[in-house]
């Protein structure tokens, strides 16, 4: 094959780093918004299972990009989580924020 070594090896890098930006809108959108309102707890959580496992699937086969990939996937897929349960809105924030819109 033409592709062999890091020839193929330089497109599990181009994913990786494809993989890992996909995730930054998100986490910067949820970070600057301060509100992770949108953000689902149970889709984020299967996302981290999926990059434990790959995770696993990969150290054996000694694959860089899909290490880093998955690994650099499930911290974000955290940082979106951490930020869930940080940015909720309190019962008194709700409260006035649903006045001022009602006046």
């Amino acid at each position: 094959m033409v592709l062999e070594g890091f020839g193929m090896e330089i497109f599990g890098y181009i994913g990786c780093f494809l993989s890992a930006v996909a995730f930054f809108p998100q986490v910067w959108q949820v970070y600057r918004s301060r509100s992770a309102e949108g953000v689902s707890s149970v889709s984020y959580g299967i996302v981290m299972a999926s990059n434990v496992f790959w995770t696993l699937y990969a150290l054996p086969l000694s694959s860089i990009p899909m290490f880093l990939t998955n690994g650099f996937m499930f911290s974000a897929a955290l940082s979106l989580l951490i930020a869930k349960v940080l940015f909720k809105v309190s019962p008194s924030k709700e409260q006035s924020q649903s006045s001022r819109q009602g006046a």
